[in-house]
């Protein structure tokens, strides 16, 4: 998250480059914004939080999620990333999908995000259809911050 998107407002709040939402909602979600006051490494996290209907309090949950990127199909792999919340046992979803849309897999772990920095692997074999993927995580609840996601093929 150390790379902001370009901006035509410079009052404007920063947003990571490659990396965007996906919102089941009207209202999008209420943060997803590059902290520099809040960071495990480098110069930023990503601060999120959804965003809560105005007329019942309900809290939208969404997703944040990386660009697309080529995999090699059929290899085992790690998502990794760093979470942390604003409250303890704050759900959240790490998950790596298809970006191809063809039913070949998704890959999701509930994990329970804490007060303190914690890293986070979801490790998966890759469908040997799957040739592009994003990865990211859901926010539920909450404010969660991210920083140093990274994708590894491996070999076992």
């Amino acid at each position: 998250f150390e790379n902001a998107a370009p901006v035509k407002d410079p009052k404007a709040p920063l947003k990571p480059a490659d990396w965007g939402t996906i919102c089941s909602n009207p209202f999008q979600c209420r943060e997803f914004v590059l902290d520099s006051g809040v960071k495990r490494s480098g110069k930023y996290s990503l601060r999120t939080s959804p965003v809560r209907d105005p007329k019942d309090g309900i809290e939208y949950a969404f997703i944040t999620k990386t660009a697309n990127f080529p995999v090699n199909a059929g290899t085992d792999c790690i998502y990794s990333i760093w979470l942390r919340a604003d409250k303890d046992n704050t759900p959240v979803d790490i998950a790596l999908l298809e970006a191809e849309y063809k039913g070949q897999g998704t890959y999701v772990e509930r994990v329970n995000v804490g007060r303190d920095w914690k890293q986070y692997h979801l490790k998966c074999r890759l469908h040997s259809g799957i040739n592009i993927v994003y990865a990211g995580f859901k926010v539920y609840t909450g404010t969660v911050w991210a920083d140093d996601a990274s994708y590894k093929e491996i070999s076992e």
